[in-house]
């Protein structure tokens, strides 16, 4: 097993690309599938994909905006201290394994953005903490959490599917919405992630026993990683950059509408209203 998967593993890293560029080819092949299989023409094929190529970009902006908005609350101060102070409990290498995928699962439901950041930090730190424990099974262990991203509270399709002005609802869907309690919260999905939740463990936690434990420290794991500096502000108005009253200033407009629309009875869970919370 051990020898397939590095060949897997090896294989990918030398012929798989940039995703940027596997989005281009599968763009052109869209293309080609077009006007080979329909009956479109070439000419008709590239002017809905020119005139509809920023139909999307409001749905653009929101899934970079809930990248955003997770990266920030996962780099905040309180939440790496509580990340830090929970790997402090971590004594064995099952520990590590199990932590490390329950807290990228807990993340990911929450903001899959959130669920990215966090499941590097918390490897990075367990590696740090457990030598011995394989630094690839920490990572494969925190990003594997990253399968439940869409069955959570972040997930794009259910959120959208619950947004009556987005364009899916409008286009695709009639202009009904599906509440998120026959989504995100439905019997058929909360199943299904329990069962995943499940299997992740437990095939985690396998690949520790079949990999082993480091017979040397951890030299895979990086010095240092990527969070907020801590270099001292010298130049004039950096102060007013790192002020936490502007912090609570934009925090606060946020808290307050939520507010005011749930106080009209207005308030449900959609793509704006979760990147506000």
């Amino acid at each position: 097993m051990k020898s397939i998967l590095q060949l897997i593993d090896n294989i990918l890293r030398k012929y798989t690309p940039d995703p940027f560029v596997i989005a281009i080819l599968l763009t052109a092949l869209t293309f080609v599938l077009a006007f080979t299989l329909t009956s479109s023409t070439p000419v008709e094929a590239i002017t809905h994909w020119g005139s509809g190529f920023w139909d999307l970009a409001a749905f653009t902006m929101q899934m970079a905006m809930i990248l955003l908005c997770g990266y920030v609350v996962a780099m905040s101060r309180p939440v790496q201290a509580v990340l830090l102070g929970l790997i402090g409990f971590i004594r064995t290498p099952t520990q590590a394994v199990l932590f490390c995928t329950a807290a990228a699962i807990i993340a990911s439901w929450i903001n899959w953005g959130f669920g990215l950041v966090v499941g590097g930090v918390v490897a990075l730190e367990v590696g740090k903490r457990l030598p011995q424990v394989p630094f690839r099974v920490l990572v494969a262990s925190s990003y594997s959490g990253f399968l439940v991203w869409h069955a959570g509270l972040s997930g794009s399709i259910p959120l959208t599917a619950n947004t009556a002005d987005s364009k899916i609802t409008q286009e695709a869907m009639g202009g009904i919405t599906i509440p998120l309690s026959q989504t995100t919260f439905g019997h058929v999905n909360l199943a299904a992630l329990g069962c995943i939740i499940v299997l992740l463990l437990v095939l985690n936690w396998l690949m520790l026993r079949v990999v082993g434990e480091e017979p040397v420290a951890n030299s895979a794991v990086p010095k240092s990683v990527s969070s907020q500096s801590s270099e001292s502000v010298t130049r004039q108005g950096g102060w007013l950059e790192n002020s936490f009253v502007l912090a609570l200033l934009l925090g606060g407009m946020g808290l307050f509408y939520l507010f005011v629309i749930t106080r009209a009875g207005q308030f449900k869970l959609d793509l704006n209203s979760v990147m506000f919370i």
